[in-house]
């Protein structure tokens, strides 16, 4: 029978593997996230019989993923052209799934670099979070047998 609130390893190795074929198959699109969400689960497996340390670090790499993935910079195009220093030079512009506007002059897309900051910083912080409130188990105290109480006679 299995524990309370502990993922079955066959569970965990199935997502594992569905992850990674479908990042293997979407890579030009969110297949990079779903390889790493492979591989950060398949480093997590060992952790995988303790819940207190297992589920708040798969929900702080959950949160991490899915934040880069909204908040990264996608649908890149050419913009105006800007004069530095005499000479023209092409402006790029990105948005984000959550319509964060990114500027770079240029011919480079913008850095992914504060979406990755932002996103690794959440999910630090949810991890730690469920850490703190977690419920510890407490260990069980053996239970004195109650003796035989007999009926005191009036």
């Amino acid at each position: 029978m299995a524990r309370r609130g502990v993922l079955p390893a066959g569970i965990l190795w199935s997502i594992v593997l569905l992850s990674f074929a479908a990042g293997l198959v979407l890579l030009s699109s969110v297949g990079s996230v779903l390889i790493l969400l492979a591989a950060l689960l398949a480093m997590l497996a060992p952790l995988r019989p303790d819940p207190r340390a297992f589920w708040p670090l798969a929900v702080g790499v959950l949160v991490f993923l899915g934040g880069y993935t909204v908040t990264a910079p996608v649908n890149c195009r050419e913009g105006a052209v800007a004069f530095v220093d005499g000479g023209q030079v092409p402006s790029r512009f990105c948005d984000s799934v959550v319509g964060i506007d990114y500027e770079r002059i240029g011919d480079e897309d913008p850095s992914p670099l504060p979406a990755f900051a932002a996103s690794l910083g959440g999910g630090i912080l949810v991890a730690a979070l469920l850490r703190l409130v977690w419920p510890r188990r407490r260990p069980v105290e053996p239970v004195e047998p109650i003796e035989d109480l007999e009926d005191p006679e009036p």
